[in-house]
């Protein structure tokens, strides 16, 4: 179980709890422009079991504000297409976090909308 809290913001391992609002991230994350090959349900609730499970090769995390989901990320040991570097962030949260990611690795990836 991985917890790193950095003032308000909390990333935390995915749980069996975070299954509805993960998938609800998912479903509008896989019908955006953004996505090419789009992703049906079942596969999006497999992908959950994997990150919570024992799959050995992804690994799930959320990211809370103030103990609300504000969006999920999915990271790959190996190149697993849609796993590698997944990312969604809710909209709202997204400053929040581009301005986290801009201080790590002085860029940013995340439209600031």
């Amino acid at each position: 179980m991985v917890e790193i809290k950095k003032g308000e913001v909390m990333i935390r391992s995915m749980q069996e709890k975070d299954r509805a609002e993960v998938l609800k991230m998912m479903q509008i994350f896989y019908a955006s422009d953004v996505v090419i090959h789009k992703a049906d349900d079942e596969t999006l609730q497999k992908d959950i079991s994997d990150c919570v499970g024992d799959c050995p090769y992804v690994d799930g995390y959320v990211f809370e504000i103030e103990g609300e989901i504000a969006g999920y990320g999915i990271a790959g040991d190996i190149l697993v297409p849609g796993y590698q570097g997944t990312v969604h962030v809710e909209p709202e949260f997204a400053i929040i976090f581009s301005r986290i990611f801009e201080r790590r690795c002085g860029k940013c990836s995340i439209p600031e909308s």
